[in-house]
C-alpha cells in the first residue's frame, strides 16, 4: 500500500495566506519507497471546514477519483472562490495496481484581495522627504486601538512604497525581510497577508510601521535617490 502523499503545497507554497489567483495550482509528494512505482490516479477533497475532510467529503471540490500521474501544477477546478476564503485540503494517491494511499494530513490555503473593491485602506505616510543624495530620517507610524476581546483570527494586509517592518505590542509581527519586494512601481506593488491573531489582545493594541526608502526612492549606485 502507497504512503499517505506529503509536502502539500499550494502554489509552491506550504499553507499559504493571500493567494491572488483565482484557480490556484496544487501539487503534493508521494511517499512510496516501491521501485519504479508510481501514482496512476488521485483524489482531492476540499472543504470550507476541517471537519468536513474527517468525514471524506468536500462542499468546495472534490474531484472523485481522476487517472492521472500528475502530482503538481493541479489547478483548482471546484466552486468559485472569494477573497479572504479560507480552504482546507487534502489528497490520497493510487498506485498502479489501483490501491488507493491513506489520505494525507489536512493542509490550508487562504486567499487573499481578488478585486479591487475589496480593498478598504488608503495610502498612509510621512512629510518627511529627504535630499537628492540623503535620505530621510526613517517615518514611525503608529496606532492604538481597543479590542472589546481577544480575535478569533485576525490579518494584517500590509504594504509600502519602499520597505517596512512592523510590530505589534512590541513585538515584531512579520518574519521576512526587504518587504514588500521590488516591484514596477509604476504598475503595482506587493502586499503581504500575516497571521496577527497571538499578538492581540484583549483591550489596547498598538500597531507600529517603519519605513525605509528601499528601491523606490533609494540610492542606486551613483545615481540621485530615485523619485
Amino acid at each position: 500500500m502507497p504512503g499517505a502523499p506529503k509536502r502539500l503545497r499550494c502554489e509552491y507554497l506550504e499553507n499559504p495566506l493571500g493567494i491572488d489567483a483565482r484557480s490556484p495550482r496544487l501539487s503534493w509528494w508521494l511517499d512510496d519507497d516501491r521501485p519504479a512505482e508510481i501514482q496512476t490516479a488521485y483524489r482531492i477533497i476540499a472543504a470550507s471546514d476541517p471537519a468536513q475532510l474527517d468525514e471524506e467529503s468536500g462542499d468546495l471540490w472534490d474531484t472523485g477519483r481522476t487517472e492521472s500521474s500528475a502530482t503538481a501544477h493541479i489547478a483548482w477546478a471546484g466552486t468559485a472562490l472569494r477573497s479572504r476564503q479560507r480552504v482546507y485540503w487534502k489528497v490520497r494517491a493510487f498506485d498502479s495496481d489501483g490501491i488507493g494511499s491513506a489520505w494525507s494530513r489536512a493542509a490550508t490555503f487562504e486567499m487573499g484581495l481578488l478585486d479591487v473593491d475589496d480593498w478598504r485602506a488608503r495610502w498612509i505616510g510621512s512629510p518627511m522627504m529627504g535630499g537628492k543624495r540623503t535620505s530621510a530620517q526613517v517615518p514611525a507610524l503608529r496606532r492604538a486601538f481597543d479590542l472589546p476581546q481577544p480575535p478569533e483570527s485576525a490579518r494584517l494586509y500590509i504594504s509600502a512604497l519602499g520597505i517596512y517592518d512592523v510590530e505589534i505590542n512590541g513585538k515584531r509581527a512579520i518574519d521576512f525581510e526587504l518587504a514588500p519586494g521590488w516591484t514596477d512601481y509604476r504598475k503595482r506593488v506587493r502586499y503581504q497577508v500575516v497571521d496577527v491573531t497571538a499578538h492581540l489582545v484583549a483591550g489596547e493594541n498598538v500597531i507600529g510601521v517603519l519605513l525605509g526608502d528601499g528601491w523606490y526612492c533609494g540610492l542606486l549606485g551613483e545615481s540621485e535617490r530615485q523619485q
